[in-house]
């Protein structure tokens, strides 16, 4: 059932509809789904916007998961 809520999602959002994807971020790891809020982080950086919000995020993430070289080195 969640799958075919986050694939809704996906179809109502553009990629470039940089706020939607990055507050979406936020959602899924405020939930636990880390790498779901990585996918949409890498969403907002192919769009080249909030650079410091989505790296930042992506850090505190990649930490939460137990990839700390990850997190600094990406």
């Amino acid at each position: 059932m969640f799958r075919d809520f986050k694939k809704g999602i996906q179809q109502q959002i553009g990629d470039e509809d940089v706020d939607a994807h990055y507050d979406l971020a936020i959602a899924y790891k405020e939930m636990g789904l880390l790498e779901d809020a990585l996918r949409e982080l890498a969403a907002v950086q192919r769009q080249g916007s909030r650079p410091v919000e989505a790296l930042s995020l992506m850090a505190t993430c990649k930490l939460e998961l137990g990839r700390a070289q990850e997190a600094v080195t990406d």
